[in-house]
């Protein structure tokens, strides 16, 4: 799918939902703290020696997920995003610049409402297939 792309898909119950999908740019700096920014993480397999492989952050003032892949371990990250656990609507930012690639940045100003809740996870993949889960991380738009 290419960067900026629309996807409209049937639910189960025949609903339609809509996916909004980027590929995250290489950035500048970082998400600074302050101004409701909130971050999320993802790490690797549970042990004694679990490694965060990534970090996620969204800044609602341009409604904005900064991406940044922790680790040269050949997996991709996506950072996705929902209206308060209503998958409806669904924001999808896939970053596959590694960890060369430093902070990347997705932006969904023109696609997300303003002042909503949302609920965001950072996803940790190889291929099509996923392997981590960080936790959800609540935010406001």
């Amino acid at each position: 799918m290419e960067r900026g792309a629309t996807e409209r898909l049937a639910d189960t119950d025949g609903t339609r939902g809509t996916w909004y999908t980027r590929n995250a740019k290489r950035t500048r700096g970082e998400p600074k703290p302050g101004n409701g920014r909130v971050c999320s993480y993802v790490r690797g397999k549970p042990g004694p020696n679990v490694k965060v492989l990534g970090k996620a952050c969204f800044k609602p003032y341009g409604d904005q997920f900064w991406i940044k892949d922790l680790r040269a371990d050949g997996l991709h990250l996506e950072m996705r995003a929902m209206y308060g656990g209503n998958p409806q609507t669904i924001f999808n930012c896939k970053n596959y610049h590694g960890k060369a690639g430093g902070w990347t940045v997705c932006t969904f100003a023109n696609q997300m409402r303003e002042k909503r809740g949302i609920n965001f996870a950072l996803l940790a993949y190889q291929g099509n297939s996923m392997k981590f889960k960080g936790g959800t991380a609540p935010a406001k738009s």
